[in-house]
C-alpha cells in the first residue's frame, strides 16, 4: 500500500515539474537571439533574417566554436518581437552540440510563422528574453541576449539611459540603435557565438 502511494506521488510530481526543467543541462552559454518582427521589417527583410540565422547556426565555423567549449554545447531560443505586448518564442530552448542539433534548430525557425506585430518596444523585448534565461532550466557560466532592430525604442517599459535592464540582471547584451545588418548577421551571429564561449 506504502509503495502504491510512494508511485502516485512520484507520478504526480513528475506532471508539476516543466518539461525544459527536465531536459535541463550544464552547457558554455544560453544565448536568445531577440530579432526585430515588427512593422517595420517588411517581407524581404523577415524572410532574409530568418534566413541569415538559419546559416550562421549551422554554420561549420560556428559549431567548430560551439564544440570548442569545456562542455561542447550551447543552449538557444529564437525570440521575436514588436510592440509592448507582443514578444514570441519561435524557437524554444535547444541544446546546439553538432550539426543535427543545429540543423533541428534551423528547420523549426524557417517553418515557424510570422507572429509578431505592432512597433518598437526593445524594452520588453530585453525583459522578455532576460525572463526566458531565468526560467530555461539551463545552467551556464555565460548569457547573452543579442538584440537586433532597425529603429529606436518607440513604445512600452522607459529605456532609461544606462545598463539596459538585462545588464542589472548580468545578462550580456547590446541594446539596438538604428540599422540594418540583416546582411552581415551570419558572420554576427559566428562572431556572438565564438566570443561567448571559453578559450
Amino acid at each position: 500500500m506504502l509503495l502504491r502511494i510512494v508511485s502516485l506521488g512520484v507520478i504526480a510530481l513528475a506532471f508539476l515539474i516543466p518539461l525544459h526543467a527536465i531536459n535541463a543541462e550544464e552547457v558554455d552559454l544560453q544565448l536568445v537571439l531577440t530579432a526585430d518582427g515588427s512593422g517595420s521589417i517588411d517581407d524581404g527583410e523577415f524572410q532574409l533574417q530568418r534566413e541569415g540565422y538559419a546559416a550562421a547556426i549551422t554554420d561549420e565555423r560556428v559549431l567548430n566554436a560551439i564544440t570548442s567549449g569545456y562542455r561542447q554545447a550551447i543552449a538557444v531560443a529564437f525570440v521575436e518581437w514588436g510592440a509592448p505586448e507582443s514578444q514570441h518564442t519561435i524557437v524554444d530552448w535547444t541544446v546546439i552540440r553538432d550539426k543535427a542539433s543545429a540543423q533541428a534548430f534551423a528547420d523549426k525557425l524557417l517553418a515557424a510563422p510570422r507572429i509578431a506585430y505592432g512597433y518598437n518596444s526593445i524594452s520588453n523585448a530585453i525583459a522578455y528574453s532576460a525572463t526566458l534565461i531565468r526560467n530555461s532550466g539551463h545552467t551556464s557560466p555565460r548569457k547573452i541576449i543579442d538584440i537586433s532592430g532597425d529603429g529606436p525604442q518607440m513604445n512600452g517599459q522607459p529605456l532609461a539611459p544606462g545598463p539596459c535592464p538585462g545588464h542589472r540582471r548580468g545578462y550580456h547584451h547590446k541594446c539596438p540603435r538604428r540599422r540594418r545588418r540583416w546582411r552581415a548577421i551570419s558572420r554576427h551571429v559566428g562572431r556572438v557565438a565564438v566570443t561567448a564561449l571559453p578559450a
